[in-house]
């Protein structure tokens, strides 16, 4: 899950914030970890930020303005866009494009971004894919091994175990359930 991959990013702009945006924003994307906090989880992302300030010539310059991310497991379909798209995004080189959809509330569009290449394209679509699967699985069958994989302890000296709360809400720990057993 380390690197980070030069991608375009196409911000849909018929309305909302991007409306007279450029066309296009060239960003670093990533899959950044969860974290595991004392009381709470912050979620895995796919996270992506710019590379190159709008008008200036430098193409690997950030900018430092806050990461831009989807939560993996709100991922409904990374798909390659049907010809359609092109009315939507229509600077896109939709032969190098792949588009994230996500069932997260604040998103009503699709995330369009660009690689260099179709076959790049095919690579990221095929690792999206199978982090989010895997993820998505292994929180469904309860496997502890899910927090080692794609989550950071933000606090090493306490542990966060699958279990569910009793009905008064306390995290007693013999009398509650295992995920696996639910």
């Amino acid at each position: 899950m380390n690197g980070r991959l030069r991608l375009r990013w196409h911000p849909f702009s018929s309305s909302g914030p991007y409306l007279g945006q450029p066309l296009y924003v060239k960003v670093h994307a990533w899959i950044e970890m969860g974290y595991r906090l004392k009381r709470s989880i912050i979620e895995p992302k796919f996270s992506w930020c710019s590379i190159a300030i709008t008008g200036e010539r430098r193409s690997d310059t950030f900018n430092f303005h806050q990461p831009l991310s989807v939560d993996l497991t709100t991922i409904s379909r990374i798909l390659i866009p049907d010809p359609i798209e092109q009315k939507r995004f229509p600077f896109a080189n939709l032969k190098k494009s792949f588009m994230i959809w996500s069932i997260d509330s604040q998103r009503k569009e699709p995330i369009l971004f660009e690689t260099s290449s179709s076959a790049e394209r095919d690579r990221i679509i095929y690792g999206l894919k199978l982090i989010v699967s895997q993820l998505i699985s292994r929180i469904m069958v309860g496997d502890p091994s899910v927090l080692t994989d794609y989550f950071s302890v933000a606090n090493r000296s306490r542990r966060l175990s699958l279990t569910v709360p009793d009905d008064k809400g306390s995290a007693d720990h013999g009398n509650n359930q295992d995920f696996r057993n639910l």
